[in-house]
């Protein structure tokens, strides 16, 4: 009896974690699904006059003003900048999206992906412009490096290069804007 008992046991275990594998691999595979289902990728560049080369610039209110490109409503952008902080600077930086309408307008910010002082990397912002939205601003946004936020604070520099905007909402590797071939 109990050798029966034992073997029915373990084969109902064993086919419960058969069920489990299958269920868990049909959720992963329905997740990926997903994902690639949701994946926008636009690949050209929207800014103009950007570089692979790091070039030094100069902040003004509250971060560097990268440009403005006219928005296409309700579509989804990605801003990505690769960013070189100096090691003595107050502030950090982190991408940045506003979208204007014709009578105000609606700010995105990335405040997880930080470059902070002394360091460098790529920050990158994705958001969707609102159904009203008329043009699109890219900034490179200033917080405060130990509270965190936002810092008014003018003539302070930093280094960028690879700065993008494109639609979708996957940043892809940076290209100059066809207007700039």
């Amino acid at each position: 009896y109990y050798t029966a008992r034992t073997t029915a046991l373990n084969a109902i275990s064993t086919k419960a974690d058969d069920v489990a594998k299958a269920y868990a691999d049909e959720a992963s595979a329905s997740a990926a699904q997903a994902a690639l289902d949701n994946l926008e990728i636009g690949g050209r560049n929207l800014l103009t006059g950007t570089s692979k080369e790091l070039k030094q610039v100069t902040t003004n209110n509250y971060g560097y003003n990268v440009g403005r490109v006219v928005a296409e409503p309700n579509a989804t952008y990605t801003y990505r900048a690769y960013v070189k902080v100096p090691t003595d600077s107050t502030v950090s930086y982190g991408a940045y999206l506003t979208f204007f309408t014709k009578t105000s307008y609606k700010q995105f910010g990335n405040q997880d992906v930080k470059i902070m002082p002394g360091a460098e990397g790529y920050t990158t912002i994705t958001a969707k412009a609102p159904a009203n939205a008329t043009y699109i601003r890219c900034n490179l946004r200033q917080y405060d490096k130990d509270s965190g936020k936002d810092k008014d604070t003018k003539g302070l520099t930093l280094q960028v290069k690879e700065q993008k905007l494109e639609k979708g909402n996957k940043a892809t590797d940076w290209t100059p804007a066809p207007e700039d071939v």
